[in-house]
């Protein structure tokens, strides 16, 4: 990082914990001395601190101290999820795969486009534009998404509309662009990738969950851990909201980020998942409630989450990626390297929870006094 970025992200730090002073949080000094030991001890980052609104007064040291830094956490999961294992689930089609054959709820498969390895579900080559053409004109449904094959945080993932013209089949960005000539769409977002595209149907979701943004799946991101030799259980869990035109939910797509209260299933407000944790008690784009709002499907969802991580081989904790739709929950994907983005804000305390599944690996020390 250039000197000139670190001066940039400094001044914005520095403006970040003076509104929250001013806005009667925890005064500038409190905070860079908070900020101070739990990086310098603990390994909690700076920003952590800010995005999971921890200079609020009302949140215990001890609170702070319980969560985890991102090395703490790269360390549990390098523990925990034997790397070999790992491609398992990062890798679309070796999860797909899986999923499906554990029988586990999660959108239906419709094909892999590669130059070489390509194949539609029901075994025919889906390797060149001839056969993508067939493929398109053949599909069940008429919406459908592609994803790469080891894309992250919703890089890449393209959803679409086929539409019957007068000139031909084409495919139309949901929500945004015009439709494309087969053979557009093939040159753009199939030839132009290496590793080829995932292709799903698209994820009609539950109306509830919808209401809250209509362009985007709004999935719920589910903390599991596996005792060793044991069925998983659930951490926490927090909902994950797109934008306003966003496909999709990701915070580096600037989605916002509800906390669950996990014995009701009810939201709590959405945070923006910035240093600045601006707080929505309703939606910034569409104005429909979000605070109090009671989520449908959710024992159903977490049962899924539980039984899918204690189903997936040699991997014991894990983020799932779960979709609720009008007939009950579906995994769209399982995360065994996930990022804390959303952690903080809901106040997940990692780091105590995983003390207490395993009592004789701690991560860190309890400070003495405060």
């Amino acid at each position: 990082m250039s000197g000139a970025s670190v001066l940039t992200r400094a001044r914005t730090l520095h403006r970040v914990m003076q509104d929250h002073a001013r806005e009667g949080h925890l005064s500038y000094l409190r905070q860079a001395w908070e900020m101070a030991v739990l990086k310098l001890r603990y390994g909690i980052g700076v920003n952590y601190y800010q995005t999971a609104g921890f200079f609020r007064q009302d949140i215990p040291w001890t609170d702070k101290t319980s969560h985890l830094g991102a090395a703490g956490l790269i360390a549990r999961l390098d523990r925990l999820n034997p790397v070999p294992y790992r491609k398992l689930s990062q890798h679309k089609l070796a999860e797909k795969a899986l999923l499906t054959l554990l029988g586990v709820p999660t959108p239906a498969y419709l094909g892999y486009v590669h130059e070489l390895a390509g194949r539609t579900v029901t075994g025919a080559s889906l390797r060149t534009f001839e056969e993508f053409e067939q493929f398109v004109a053949a599909l069940p449904c008429d919406r459908a998404c592609f994803k790469l094959m080891e894309g992250q945080g919703g890089r890449g993932f393209v959803a679409v509309e086929r539409r019957k013209t007068p000139a031909g089949l084409r495919l139309e960005p949901l929500f945004s662009g015009e439709p494309l000539t087969l053979r557009e769409f093939f040159d753009r977002y199939i030839a132009s990738v290496s590793g080829g595209r995932l292709v799903e149907e698209y994820l009609d979701q539950h109306p509830s969950y919808k209401a809250f943004n209509a362009t985007s799946v709004n999935t719920l991101r589910v903390w599991a851990y596996a005792p060793e030799n044991q069925a998983a259980r659930i951490l926490g869990a927090y909902l994950r909201i797109g934008r306003g035109g966003s496909l999709v939910d990701n915070h580096e797509a600037g989605g916002i980020i509800a906390p669950i209260d996990f014995e009701t299933g009810t939201l709590r407000p959405a945070v923006d998942g910035q240093p600045t944790h601006r707080v929505y008690r309703t939606h910034p784009d569409s104005g429909n409630p979000i605070d109090g709002v009671r989520l449908e499907f959710w024992p159903e969802a977490m049962n899924l989450a539980a039984a899918t991580l204690t189903a997936f081989p040699k991997t014991r904790l894990a983020g799932l990626d779960i979709a609720v739709t009008p007939s009950g929950p579906v995994v769209i994907e399982l995360n065994n390297y996930p990022g804390l983005d959303g952690v903080g804000i809901s106040n997940l305390q990692l780091a105590r929870l995983l003390d207490v599944e395993e009592p004789g690996r701690r991560s860190h020390h309890q400070p003495q006094h405060a």
